[in-house]
């Protein structure tokens, strides 16, 4: 009656089933401890309801803490926990520490499993339960080639503790890894003071909070504003009855909404909370319980459109023009399946665009090929062998930069800076930086801990004047925060730095840096895209402008 398959998948796994039995038991207060990523030790402290001495050693018995006691309880789970695997599985595969007292009783109890081996003792600690895992996959190293590096396994784990800690807000949450604080957040007076707590001012002052509700469902969340956005996919996150969930086309829908407001490759920001009858859900459709079900996806769809939609339904003022965003009815425009993507949207809004800037010049040579000038604020046209060439110099420029900064026999130029810059992060950011320290180094970065969340940048590579630290530090932490998914961290950092070094649309370029940008262009060896992907150069022949004319070949 209960599916389920492979609950352990890693550390980070552990961690997460740990914290969901420490909030089930009713804790305020929860303390982790981690060592080497959790290979070597984890540990999790709560001050919950504790464990009866008599039911201690059932604790390791599959199914025997289940929350289900009827077959149609799993249609209506409420509780984070409910099949009764989680100490099992871990047990399994691990030598694992069990130390529980319920507080109306003062000699509990301390269960050792080592080996398949079960030893029980008395125990008079504090109260509430204490799980100590060590020695994970000892039995089973195969499994350990499957997991990533331990940093990587270390944000997993941050991660998990995070999005415990944003719907937990009554909670005291702590982390520690190798006996080094890596963040504390006190109980919150509610959900807005944990969202400070963990991300920051800055990012509460540029997100929006919104409701909606029917009689079946809740959807609230905090949006972005329509001027902020993020470089990755890594801040939105989505709730379900207090139940973080991964649901693939919550970016997708969320694309669509702000799709007249943010750029491609950049992302809003959306931490979002259904609230729903949980006979309404079905949480036993994964074994890490990380996705859920619902009634009638189509119209949570909906709905999650219509509060982006309520956030940027609003008119805003950009470059002293005004800017009424996208807005319509989301509901049966949309057909997400699970192979293919149908949709329709229908939408009236007056579209902004910004002014572009003309930059005309006189003829000159530049070796083998002819500069004739700058166009439109962004483009050089250069003649060569019969063939005009448009180039997009914020591109090119990117390329050139970014080339330099990753050539395996460069060492950057660094430069001091005057006055050293100190910037604020959210606690998982900081927690990137640290992380990356030695990959900002190699990149030119001489940055230190100044404080709780605070980074100090006393140095930089060489870069252009006007560098926004700030800005630069959170996009390359988007850009690390998808460490999955790139191929090499430094060389995305590189990117940035890149991009945000570049001449950019509007600038006036001398003749020289035009001349050598295009002899950049056309060196036999250079790449013809920027960093990101996007060509930057398109050729139109003399023969297809003759064409164009139709004149006679």
């Amino acid at each position: 009656m209960i599916a389920a398959g492979e609950v352990v998948e890693g550390p980070s796994s552990v961690v997460k089933e740990l914290l969901e039995n420490a909030l089930d038991s009713g804790a305020t207060e929860i303390g982790i401890q981690i060592f080497e990523s959790g290979m070597k030790k984890i540990l999790v402290r709560d001050n919950g309801s504790g464990i009866h001495p008599d039911d201690v050693k059932l604790a390791v018995c599959e199914h025997a803490t289940s929350k289900i006691e009827t077959v149609y309880d799993i249609e209506s789970v409420s509780s984070y926990g409910f099949r009764g695997e989680a100490l099992s599985s871990i047990c399994s595969v691990s030598d694992m520490t069990v130390l529980s007292r319920p507080n109306e009783i003062q000699i509990g109890k301390k269960l050792e499993c080592h080996h398949e081996k079960i030893y029980e003792s008395d125990f008079a600690g504090p109260a509430g339960t204490t799980v100590i895992v060590q020695n994970l996959f000892y039995n089973i190293p195969a499994r350990k080639k499957f997991l990533k590096s331990l940093k990587t396994e270390m944000k997993n784990i941050r991660d998990v503790v995070l999005n415990s800690a944003i719907v937990n807000f009554n909670v005291e949450f702590s982390l520690d890894c190798d006996d080094k604080k890596v963040f504390h957040f006190g109980k919150a007076k509610d959900l807005n003071e944990r969202i400070c707590q963990i991300y920051g001012e800055d990012f509460f002052n540029n997100v929006q909070f919104e409701l909606l509700e029917d009689l079946k469902v809740t959807i609230s969340g905090y949006l972005s504003k329509p001027d902020f956005e993020k470089t990755s996919k890594s801040h939105q996150i989505l709730f379900v009855n207090g139940r973080h969930i991964e649901y693939k086309f919550l970016s997708f829908i969320l694309s669509k909404a702000y799709e007249a407001v943010i750029p491609k490759g950049k992302y809003p920001v959306a931490i979002i909370f259904i609230t729903i009858d949980p006979s309404l859900t079905d949480v036993n459709v994964h074994p890490a319980k990380r996705e859920v079900r619902l009634f009638d996806q189509k119209y949570i769809d909906s709905m999650i459109f219509q509060i982006a939609a309520k956030v940027l339904n609003k008119t805003h003022i950009i470059d002293n023009k005004h800017f009424t965003s996208a807005s319509g009815n989301f509901e049966n425009n949309i057909d997400v399946k699970e192979d293919t993507l149908d949709v329709k949207f229908n939408f009236d809004y007056d579209e902004y665009r910004p002014s572009v800037v003309a930059d005309s010049r006189q003829d000159f040579d530049y070796g083998s090929h002819k500069i004739i000038g700058s166009v439109l604020g962004q483009y050089i046209i250069v003649e060569k062998d019969n063939e005009l060439y448009f180039i997009d110099f914020h591109a090119a420029h990117e390329r050139e930069i970014y080339d330099r900064l990753i050539a395996s026999d460069n060492k950057p130029n660094t430069q001091e800076l005057l006055f050293p810059a100190m910037v604020k992060l959210s606690v998982a950011e900081y927690n990137c930086v640290i992380d990356n320290i030695m990959l900002f180094k190699d990149l030119g970065f001489d940055i230190d801990e100044f404080s709780d969340n605070t980074i100090i940048i006393r140095s930089v590579p060489e870069l252009k004047a006007g560098f926004d630290h700030e800005k630069f530090m959170k996009e390359a932490i988007d850009e690390l925060s998808q460490r999955d998914e790139v191929k090499n961290p430094i060389h995305s950092v590189a990117a940035v730095i890149a991009c945000h070094s570049a001449r950019r649309a509007g600038d006036v370029l001398s003749k020289e840096e035009m001349g050598l940008l295009a002899r950049n262009v056309f060196n036999d060896n250079a790449d013809m895209r920027c960093p990101h992907g996007r060509p930057f150069v398109h050729k139109i022949s003399k023969s297809s402008l003759e064409n164009i004319f139709k004149r006679k070949l």
